[in-house]
């Protein structure tokens, strides 16, 4: 039986940025060359498979993952234009490079539009069940991204789903039907 584990996402940025972002349609995911640093044992013909899977837009692909949620509250899309703060979130995402890989590749568009003093987050986290700590983690900043190597998010990892995820594990023991919070939506329209 699997566990998924969970998506984080912290992000300074602004709204324009964010717009363009979620607007983005590239890079593929073998636009990116550092998939290895993952350390899971993917094929460069298996990552040139996933390149379909981000071939829409990024606000259309995190609707999609927010629809992929076992339960409508396991969603988080949360973005405060006066703080420039962009936070997503689910508790239970996924533990499949298969599925990682290409969120991570859309997720990484942030990165693209940054400003210089801007800086994000994301990672996959085993945040529920707690026994494998950070799968993935990327750092997103001015015009690009990277990945981190999945030893040294640490602490800091924990720490950052400690904020984010709580919320949402609440909302989904609780029973509700809609997320705490998803601006996504209203930040790309009912496209």
């Amino acid at each position: 039986m699997s566990e998924p584990a969970s998506l984080i996402v912290s992000c300074r940025i602004a709204p324009d940025r964010l717009a363009q972002a979620l607007a983005a349609r590239g890079p593929r995911v073998t636009d990116w060359s550092d998939w290895h640093l993952l350390g899971a044992g993917i094929t460069a013909s298996e990552l040139a498979g996933l390149d379909l899977q981000v071939a829409a837009s990024t606000g259309e692909i995190l609707r999609r993952l927010r629809a992929s949620a076992e339960r409508p509250a396991d969603w988080l899309f949360a973005h405060d234009p006066d703080r420039r703060s962009l936070t997503i979130g689910q508790t239970l995402f996924s533990d499949s490079w298969m599925t990682i890989i290409p969120a991570l590749a859309a997720l990484r568009r942030l990165g693209a539009v940054l400003g210089p003093d801007d800086r994000g987050v994301v990672l996959v986290h085993d945040w529920v069940f707690g026994r494998r700590g950070t799968l993935a983690a990327l750092d997103l900043f001015g015009a690009g991204s990277a990945i981190i190597p999945a030893a040294t998010a640490g602490p800091d990892a924990q720490a950052l789903a400690a904020s984010v995820l709580p919320p949402i594990r609440q909302a989904v023991e609780s029973g509700l039907t809609a997320p705490v919070r998803d601006d996504l939506d209203g930040l790309i329209g009912s496209r």
